[in-house]
C-alpha cells in the first residue's frame, strides 16, 4: 500500500512542477516574461555547466599528472573551492539581471524557473555533442540541442545578436 502511496504522491508533485514550467514558457514566447534579455544571457546560464565542466577535465589533468596524493589533494580542494565561488556569484548575476528585467517578484521566480533549467539543459546536451561516449549518444545530444535552439530563440527579448559588430566599417 505504501508503494502506491509513493507513486500517486509523485504523480501530483510533478503536475504542478510541469505546469509551471509550461506556463513559463508560454509566457516568455508571448514576451510577458522576459527569459532572457539577450543572447549574453543565455551564455552567463551557460556558465553554470562550462565552468564546471572545464575545472573537472583540467582536475582530472592535474591529477593524472602527479604522484603525490597530497598535492592533488590541495589542488582538487582549492580548485573546487574556486569554483563554488565563481558558481555563488553567476547564480547571483543570474538573480540580479532577472530581477532588474522582471520588477514582479513572482514573474522573476518564474522567469528564474524557467531560465535556468532551459540553459542548463541546452548546454548539457551541446557540451553531449562532443563529448559522447558512443554514437549514439552524440546523436541524442545533438538531437535535443536542435529541439531547444528554437524554444531558446522564442525566450530571448533582444534578438539583434551581433548585427551591430558585423555593420562596423573597414
Amino acid at each position: 500500500m505504501p508503494e502506491q502511496l509513493s507513486f500517486e504522491f509523485g504523480w501530483w508533485v510533478l503536475v504542478p512542477i510541469i505546469f509551471f514550467y509550461a506556463l513559463g514558457i508560454w509566457m516568455g514566447n508571448t514576451q510577458r516574461l522576459t527569459v532572457y534579455r539577450n543572447y549574453t544571457d543565455v551564455m552567463i546560464v551557460g556558465l553554470l555547466v562550462i565552468l564546471p565542466t572545464a575545472v573537472l577535465g583540467f582536475i582530472l589533468l592535474v591529477a593524472h599528472g602527479e604522484t603525490s596524493a597530497e598535492s592533488d589533494m590541495s589542488y582538487t580542494f582549492w580548485l573546487l573551492m574556486g569554483l563554488a565561488a565563481v558558481l555563488t556569484v553567476v547564480l547571483l548575476i543570474i538573480v540580479v539581471r532577472t530581477w532588474r528585467d522582471n520588477p514582479n517578484p513572482l514573474k522573476m521566480l518564474l522567469a528564474l524557473y524557467v531560465k535556468i533549467p532551459t540553459g542548463i539543459l541546452f548546454f548539457f546536451n551541446f557540451v553531449g555533442i562532443f563529448k559522447g561516449a558512443n554514437r549514439k549518444s552524440r546523436r541524442n545530444s545533438t538531437m535535443w540541442t536542435l529541439i531547444m535552439t528554437p524554444l531558446l530563440y522564442g525566450l530571448v527579448v533582444d534578438k539583434s545578436g551581433m548585427s551591430k559588430l558585423r555593420a562596423r566599417r573597414r
